[in-house]
């Protein structure tokens, strides 16, 4: 099977050099808002073709090789919104099967979510705003504007991890702001909602869908809100490994509640995309908080990293996705 990767340059036009061989064209670039899943799958089964959209100039005119499906490797529309105009532009009119449609990369925008959740009552989408400010002061006047009570989350918009994100508890978090450039780019302003269990810990859950199926994928622990992230979770693990690694596993094999089951074909169903994942917590009543949902999320990291539980879903997942792959093609063709 012939598979075309389609990356981006962000709007930014920056990459970032993963290995430099110090030869011309011998650089190995990584892509800011692209999810390279493509590189998973059985390289004798899949044959893999990339070409890369956007940057100041391009060549919307490349010839390409014989293809049987296009996977669309940009996942974030804040930070590839020309790419995915190229991508519409070069390949709109198509019959080459498409998986993950742009259609679908510009409905998973984190206020695009909240948007179109805001009124359910199954899960909680925390309120979540685009806005641009002028300074530090203006920050705290739209957070009245648009009825934000402390605290709250600001970040930088198009970024998927901790960086650039600050908690505002009060007014005297004022200095917290003073770290971001009110130059005119947009920002999120976030409700913060609390997660954190009665032992302390911060808890971030991790689900794949993958053609339709909804598939459970890690349990990240953190001592604080903001690092519930590996770098956070490998704190915890160096203090409780056998813990972390037993409610983990339990969380992977146990069939998911009915509530999120209903949540994922709710996302399912609005952005339209072949595999997307999403992040959520637990408040103490129960009650799922929906953190984020979009296709930037990696499947899995290789097939022997962490525990042998872990590894076990790694390899099921990379068959649900090659499977994925050829029922794409089965499902055109029909």
């Amino acid at each position: 099977m012939n598979i075309l990767s389609v990356y981006g340059i962000s709007d930014d036009n920056k990459i970032t050099v993963l290995l430099n061989e110090g030869v011309a064209g011998h650089l190995q670039p990584s892509f800011t808002g692209v999810n390279t899943i493509t590189q998973l799958l059985n390289k004798e089964q899949f044959h893999l073709s990339e070409i890369i959209l956007g940057g100041y100039k391009e060549n919307l005119n490349i010839p390409l090789p014989k293809i049987d499906v296009i996977y669309l490797s940009i996942c974030n529309y804040d930070n590839q919104k020309k790419s995915i105009s190229s991508f519409e532009q070069k390949f709109s009119n198509s019959e080459i099967p498409i998986l993950n449609h742009p259609s679908g990369i510009k409905k998973s925008t984190r206020d695009a979510i909240y948007e179109a959740f805001k009124n359910n009552n199954q899960f909680i989408v925390p309120k979540t705003v685009r806005v641009i400010p002028k300074s530090v002061k203006d920050v705290f006047a739209i957070a009245e504007k648009f009825e934000f009570r402390f605290p709250f989350i600001f970040r930088s918009i198009g970024e998927n991890n901790a960086k650039n994100m600050e908690r505002i508890d009060s007014l005297a978090d004022s200095d917290k702001l003073e770290q971001f450039a009110f130059d005119g780019r947009e920002f999120y302003m976030i409700q913060y909602h609390e997660y954190v269990s009665n032992d302390g810990l911060y808890r971030k859950y991790r689900a794949l869908m993958i053609d339709g199926e909804l598939v459970l994928r890690h349990l990240l622990f953190s001592d604080e809100w903001k690092n519930a992230n590996f770098d956070g979770h490998e704190k915890v693990v160096g203090r409780m490994s056998q813990m972390v690694a037993k409610e983990e596993e339990s969380f992977l094999r146990t069939a998911p509640e009915a509530k999120l089951i209903e949540m994922s074909k709710a996302l399912y169903e609005f952005l339209g995309l072949d595999f997307f994942g999403f992040d959520f917590a637990f408040d103490k009543e129960g009650n799922i908080i929906l953190f984020e949902a979009n296709s930037c999320m990696m499947a899995y990291y290789s097939l022997d990293y962490g525990p042998k539980y872990l590894q076990e879903d790694a390899l099921k997942i990379k068959k649900k996705l090659e499977t994925m792959f050829i029922n794409k093609i089965k499902k055109e063709k029909k």
